[in-house]
């Protein structure tokens, strides 16, 4: 049956988009490519609106809320990022929230190989979902995204170099526009005045750039 209204596709397409992501958690919670298969206590998994969304807001891994909701963006941080991106501009519906490792282990934070080794999961979710840019939080994206750049390009060892936030700028990763940032659990937990102001400065100025970019291409 086709659409009758503009409405009625969109509401198709996000059910076609839910359907895929559905599919997408069956093979991560059937996934046993690191330990946390042995030890995690559930699959956490994106929240948001997963039809080319402005933005998708990618962390390293779930926190205590996202795993006890199992879902990303849930509690006190996800709700005080969603407010700097409306204060910048975006459309809270238009959002989507996912992180690298789908496992809440509940115990202990993922090592880099265990983040590295949800790439092919990440990709899969990158592609259904279709963002228009991506938003990195974190040390440990960074580097694993940078080095998985790096490995797509073959860059000989000699020509690498060690990646932090201190990369200010864009990468191309899965067709997509990614800038990184610091998480905002660290603005939450910071208690020196001079220190927060500094991280509050450059996450507004990377949220803003983020901004730009979508009106950029949406134009």
């Amino acid at each position: 049956m086709q659409p009758t209204s503009l409405f009625d596709g969109l509401g198709l397409e996000l059910e076609s988009q839910s359907l895929r992501l559905r599919q997408a958690k069956e093979q991560w919670v059937a996934c046993t490519a690191c330990e946390l298969s042995k030890t995690r206590a559930c699959v956490v998994t994106g929240r948001g609106h997963p039809v080319r969304p402005q933005v998708m807001i990618l962390g390293a891994y779930p926190s205590k809320a996202d795993g006890v909701f199992e879902q990303s963006g849930s509690g006190a941080v996800g709700e005080y990022l969603r407010m700097i991106l409306s204060k910048a501009g975006f459309n809270s519906d238009l959002l989507y929230h996912t992180s690298m490792v789908k496992c809440w282990d509940g115990e202990r934070a993922p090592t880099e190989g265990e983040l590295a080794a949800c790439l092919p999961h990440l990709r899969a979710e990158i592609k259904i979902v279709h963002p228009m840019t991506i938003l990195g939080l974190g040390e440990s994206v960074v580097r694993v995204i940078r080095c998985a750049i790096d490995d797509e390009k073959e860059k000989p060892e000699k020509d690498r170099r060690a990646h932090s936030l201190s990369d200010r700028g864009w990468v191309q990763w899965e067709k997509t526009p990614i800038l990184f940032t610091l998480p905002p659990a660290f603005l939450m937990v910071e208690k020196n005045e001079g220190t927060l102001r500094e991280k509050k400065r450059r996450v507004w100025e990377d949220v803003t750039k983020v901004m730009a970019q979508v009106r950029a291409l949406t134009i």
